[in-house]
């Protein structure tokens, strides 16, 4: 059972396809099961979202669990709070912890001192769930792609956004290193920079 998953690394790479597999799976079948009832995981969003909430929330319902949804300024972590005694405190009550947050030390550091799980929701490093929806999304549909009439054609993959997380993540994921990667940016727009496992 994978205990963490704070980056895309934390997947072995013999596992992703199946994790992507499933995930498929379920979406289609429309899914639902007991697996989590009677947990509940803790959601902690230093940053704002609609998706990534709503996501998270619907999915460990439809799994049986429940959640508790807070903010920093719901918690002690808005008053400073080591995060070490904040992962203790939340390890004797719920079952796991979902956290959306800037700086990514922070999930190594709560790691170190967890004994519940941990999933990234996003960092300003890595967001491995967004990525593994990607590529999901990708799977779903690429079964014909590359077209067998283009041999050797590449898969051009584009963002426009502000951030380069998500791009960061993805140009370092499971699929990739044995492939050839160009990243093109507009000036404006900082350069993202593939990070290898174990990397800050």
């Amino acid at each position: 059972m994978l205990k963490k998953f704070l980056t895309i690394h934390d997947i072995p790479r013999e596992q992703a396809g199946s994790v992507v597999a499933r995930a498929i799976e379920m979406k289609r079948t429309k899914h639902r099961s007991g697996l989590l009832e009677g947990k509940t995981l803790a959601l902690i969003f230093e940053k704002a979202s609609t998706r990534t909430r709503v996501s998270f929330e619907m999915a460990i319902r439809h799994l049986g669990g429940s959640t508790i949804y807070m903010t920093q300024n719901d918690s002690q972590l808005g008053r400073s709070e080591p995060v070490e005694d904040t992962i203790r405190v939340l390890s004797r009550y719920v079952d796991g912890l979902v956290m959306r947050t800037f700086e990514h030390s922070k999930l190594t550091r709560m790691w170190a001192k967890s004994s519940i799980p941990i999933v990234n929701a996003l960092s300003d490093d890595y967001h491995p769930c967004q990525v593994l929806g990607d590529m999901m999304t990708m799977a779903e549909r690429g079964a014909d792609f590359p077209p067998p009439r283009w041999p050797g054609l590449a898969t051009a993959i584009t963002w426009l956004i502000p951030s380069s997380t998500r791009q960061c993540t993805f140009l370092s994921s499971w699929p990739l290193p044995a492939r050839k990667a160009i990243c093109l940016t507009p000036k404006s727009l900082p350069t993202p920079r593939p990070r290898e496992p174990g990397s800050p």
